[in-house]
C-alpha cells in the first residue's frame, strides 16, 4: 500500500483524515451518513410508517376530493350545463363508492402498521407512526358520519 506512485504529483504517504477545523461542505457528506435511520430489510422496509402516513393522507385526499366534486355537481345542477353536473356528479358517485368499499380495510390495515411502528426507538419514526394513526382514524371518520345516523337510530 505504500509503495511510491508513479506520479510525482500524488503524495507518497498515505492519505490523512480531514481535520476538524475543515470546512463544512466537506464533512457534510460524513454527518449525513451519521444521521441517516437504520435501512429496514424484508416486509419492514415496506410496510412502515412510512407507507402509513401516505396512505391515510390519501385516503383523506381521496373522500375530499370526491365529495367537493359532488359539491361541484349539485351547485352546477343549478344552472343551464348539466354535462358539467353529470361529468362531476359521476365522478364523486364512483370516488364515493370505491372509498365507501375501500377505506375500512385500507383504513385498518395503514392503522395496524402506524400502531406496530409506534415501538421504535427512533423519535421521528414515532412521531410518523402518531401523525398516521390520527389520519387513519380520520379517515374512518366520512363513512361514520355518512352511514352512522341510518344504522344507529
Amino acid at each position: 500500500m505504500d509503495q511510491p506512485t508513479i506520479d510525482p504529483h500524488l503524495p507518497n504517504e498515505p492519505q490523512q483524515p480531514q481535520t476538524p477545523n475543515a470546512p463544512q461542505a466537506l464533512n457534510a457528506p460524513q454527518e449525513s451518513k451519521a444521521s441517516e435511520l437504520p435501512p429496514r430489510r424484508g416486509w419492514e422496509g415496506v410496510f412502515n410508517e412510512k407507507l402509513a402516513l401516505w396512505g391515510s393522507a390519501i385516503l383523506l385526499a381521496g373522500w375530499a376530493l370526491g365529495l367537493l366534486s359532488l359539491l361541484i355537481a349539485d351547485s352546477a345542477a343549478s344552472g343551464t350545463d348539466d354535462a358539467v353536473s353529470f361529468f362531476f356528479g359521476f365522478f364523486g358517485i364512483f370516488a364515493f363508492i370505491g372509498l365507501c368499499i375501500a377505506t375500512p380495510f385500507l383504513a385498518t390495515l395503514f392503522a395496524f402498521i402506524a400502531i406496530a411502528s409506534l415501538d421504535s426507538d427512533v423519535p421521528e419514526r414515532k412521531r410518523n407512526a402518531r401523525i398516521a394513526l390520527v389520519l387513519a382514524i380520520l379517515s374512518i371518520m366520512p363513512i361514520v358520519v355518512y352511514f352512522g345516523p341510518k344504522y344507529m337510530f
